[in-house]
C-alpha cells in the first residue's frame, strides 16, 4: 500500500506527536484521500528531515503519533539553469524538474528570450506538489531571474558546469552518477546566441549535446537533468 507523503512545515520542537492545522494538508487528508485513524503517512519538511507518522483522529484538524524521524542525505547536486519560456511550458519544466531531483533552478534571462514575468507563488506550489507526489525530502529552489552574464560570474568557480548545445560532444557515454556539484545549462526556443556560446566557453564549461534531433527547449531541459541525475557525462 502506497504511503501518502507531504511536505509541511512542523518545526523543531515537536517530540511524539503533532497536530496538523492547515486547512488545506487537512482537507486533502480527510477528504481528497479520506484517510483515517490507524493508516501511516510521511511528513516532510522540505529540508531533508522526514517523520514517519500515524493518523489518530482526523477532525477539524489531523493528529498524528510520531513514530521515527530520520535525516535524508543526498551526496549529489544539481542546478538546472534555463532560458525562461512560455508559462505553460515553463511550469511543466519546473515539475519535471523537481520530480527529478534537481537542488535549485534559475530562470536565465537570454539574447533570445522572449517571456520574462513568472508567478513564484505558483511555481513554488507545483514544486510543493511535484515533491510530494515523487516522494522526495528536499524542496527544489527556485530563485530569481537573471541575466546570462550574471549567471556566468555566479557559477565560474567550484561547479562542473555543462552547457547544453548540439554542437558539443555527445552524452551517449554515460557512467555511474558520482558525488559532487553540478550545473546545466539550457537556452532558449531560439537556442543560445554566438556571443553566449563564447561566453560560455571562456569560461571553461563543458559544451554538452544530447544528440543530433533539435529538441524543444523544456523537453533538452527535464531529458538533461534526468541524465546528470542517473549518470556522469564524460568528455
Amino acid at each position: 500500500m502506497k504511503i501518502h507523503h507531504f511536505i509541511f512545515h512542523y518545526g523543531q520542537d515537536v517530540k511524539d506527536s503533532l497536530e496538523i492545522q492547515d486547512k488545506e494538508l487537512v482537507h486533502q487528508i480527510s477528504r481528497v484521500l479520506n484517510l483515517s485513524g490507524g493508516e501511516k503517512i510521511i511528513l516532510g519538511n522540505g529540508q531533508g528531515e522526514e517523520l514517519d507518522c500515524e493518523i489518530e483522529t482526523v477532525g477539524k484538524s489531523v493528529k498524528v503519533k510520531i513514530l521515527t524521524r530520520r535525516e535524508v542525505e543526498d551526496s549529489f547536486s544539481l542546478t538546472l539553469y534555463m532560458a525562461v519560456v512560455k508559462r505553460d511550458n515553463w511550469e511543466w519544466v519546473v515539475q519535471k524538474a523537481a520530480e527529478i531531483g534537481v537542488t535549485k533552478i534559475v530562470p536565465l534571462i537570454t539574447e533570445h528570450t522572449v517571456k520574462t514575468n513568472l508567478n513564484y507563488a505558483r511555481l513554488n506550489k507545483i514544486v510543493k506538489e511535484a515533491t510530494e507526489q515523487s516522494g522526495r525530502a528536499w524542496l527544489m529552489k527556485i530563485e530569481n531571474a537573471i541575466s546570462f552574464k550574471d549567471s556566468l560570474e555566479n557559477e565560474a568557480q567550484g561547479k562542473s558546469n555543462y552547457f547544453l548545445d548540439q554542437e558539443g560532444f555527445g552524452i551517449e557515454k554515460l557512467g555511474k552518477r558520482r558525488e559532487g556539484e553540478f550545473s546545466l545549462w539550457v537556452g532558449p526556443e531560439g537556442g543560445w546566441s554566438e556571443k553566449e556560446k563564447e561566453l560560455a566557453e571562456l569560461k571553461g564549461f563543458k559544451v554538452l549535446s544530447l544528440g543530433s534531433t533539435t529538441l524543444r527547449a523544456e523537453t533538452a531541459a527535464v531529458v538533461g537533468a534526468y541524465l546528470f541525475s542517473q549518470f556522469e557525462p564524460h568528455g
